[in-house]
Order: structure tokens, then sequence, then C-alpha cells
């Protein structure tokens, strides 16, 4: 059973982060993995006094995805990702703290395109400064999740009062957060029509702040809720959660599934079905 404590962000971050996660669970001497698959947001993830067991990678022609497993402490972040990359091997005790990016937030608060992180997982030192270094000592040091919160908070907000520009609720974070919300597809064209852009510029500004293509991004999106769908409510059939999601037909959402995930659902969900989650706590850390 993993045990998760959830905080969203106080005001400032708002438009940057969508929460922060505390996770801890224990495997004993099982191996459990966390496939790599697909995803529409960005996480930097610190391993809390513990270490990543291994990582099984799928794609041994990128030398962009790599992880440094063996030294040090790990602290990781995972950019966007359109197909399965492998999996991350825990085993014994565990802790986690996770940063959840809102899709324009990483740009914003880093100054860097998420385009050039896409599809890479890296150790964050190698990305960001030393920062990160430090956060990550007192982090493990912290007591309480409240406290590893407010320092991760502490940290982000620092790097926002960098910045010359800031960037608060743009149309790019707008046209990302409705597609998120929405249960289905949604014409791109009309998003263009609607913030008075070509399709051109939309494509090409969604992809500096997002990291992939706004129809890219909406399908990735659309499978990541299937699959939520499906981890929540297993007995649920997969023509109905097709139907929830937009999907054509189930045809469409398998051949959909196996190019984001690297398998076809049923094998998916028989090799890696995650661990029951308890999300004990959900709050605003800042009340």
């Amino acid at each position: 059973m993993i045990q998760t404590i959830i905080a969203k962000p106080t005001g400032l971050l708002n438009d940057y982060v969508c929460y922060f996660a505390v996770q801890e669970f224990n495997t004993f001497e099982q191996e459990l993995l966390k496939p790599m698959h697909a995803k529409h947001e960005i996480i930097m993830m610190f391993m809390i006094n513990c270490k990543m067991h291994d990582f099984i990678n799928n794609t041994h022609n990128s030398p962009m995805y790599v992880i440094h497993k063996t030294t040090g402490p790990d602290c990781i972040f995972s950019g966007l990702l359109t197909a399965s990359k492998g999996s991350i091997v825990f085993k014994g005790h565990v802790k986690l703290l996770t940063v959840h990016f809102k899709p324009t937030g990483f740009y914003w608060l880093f100054d860097i395109s998420p385009a050039e992180i896409t599809n890479r997982l890296g150790a964050s030192s190698d990305l960001f400064s030393e920062h990160v270094i430090s956060l990550h000592e007192q982090l493990q040091e912290a007591k309480t999740s409240m406290e590893m919160f407010s320092l991760t908070e502490n940290f982000l907000i620092e790097r926002l009062q960098r910045q010359k520009t800031r960037k608060g609720c743009c149309s790019i974070l707008k046209i990302s957060e409705f597609l998120i919300q929405q249960p289905i597809a949604f014409s791109i064209e009309k998003f263009a029509c609607q913030t008075c852009m070509s399709l051109k510029t939309l494509e090409r500004k969604f992809l500096e702040q997002v990291g992939i293509s706004p129809k890219l991004f909406e399908r990735i999106r659309r499978f990541n809720k299937a699959l939520d769908i499906k981890i929540s409510q297993p007995k649920l059939s997969w023509t109905n959660i097709c139907y929830q999601t937009g999907y054509y037909d189930q045809n469409h959402f398998i051949k959909d599934f196996t190019e984001f995930a690297g398998e076809t659902p049923s094998s998916f969900f028989k090799n890696s079905f995650p661990l029951a989650e308890n999300i004990s706590s959900v709050f605003d850390h800042a009340d």
C-alpha cells in the first residue's frame, strides 16, 4: 500500500505547479516497477534517504535517456514522455517527494524550453544549478511532509523571483489546462481562432512552452486519463472507459495505448498493475 500526502501550492505558484506529493511504501524483498509510459507533465522526483534500486531502459539507442543510479542520493527530472521509456525499479523502503508542474510552469520557472527535455530522464543536478542539490539535502533532514513541502515551495518561489519577466496566466497555459480538463478531443484550430493566433504560431508557442505539439499533448492526456480511470475503477470495462475519454472506438484506443505504453492494455495491467494507494490527506499547506 502506497501512503500519499498531496499539497497544493500557495498562490504565488498556482500558475506553475499542479501539486506536491510525498509517497511512502515498502516492497520488502520484492521489486516494484514504475513504468515510464507517455506522460503529459514534467516531474521532479527527490528520493528521501533511499535510492532507486534499478532502471530498465527500453531505449538503448537513446543516449539522452540516462539515470546515474550509482552516485549519491537520487534527485531526478522527467520531461514529457511521448512513448514508453522503461521502468524505474524500487525495492525495500521508499520515500519520495515529487513536484508535478503545470504544462507551462517549468518553462516560466526555469527559463528552459520543455522541448529540450522531452523524452529525457536524468539527474536534476545535470540540468539545474547546485541549489537543487542543497534542496535535496534539506529534504532528507526534514522531519515532516509539511516541512518538505515548504522547503520545496521556497526553492521554487526563489526561482520565480529570479525571472525578469513573470508570466502568470498566458494563452498557452489556458489552452493546455483546458485540454487537460476536457473529457473528449477538442479542435486545436478553434483555439487558434479564439486566441487570435494563426495555427502555426499557436503550435510554435505551444512547442516552446509545453514541449510537444498541442495535438500530441491532447492524445497523451487522453491516454493518461483512461489509465487513471482504470486504476481507480479496475472493474470498469475498456468500452466504458473509451466512451468516457472520447475515443472513436476500442481499436482506436488500443492503438494509442500500445503506442504510449509500449504494450496492449491487458499486457500492461498484467505486468505492472500499480500498488493500491491511500491518499491520506489532500490539503493546501498554506492554510
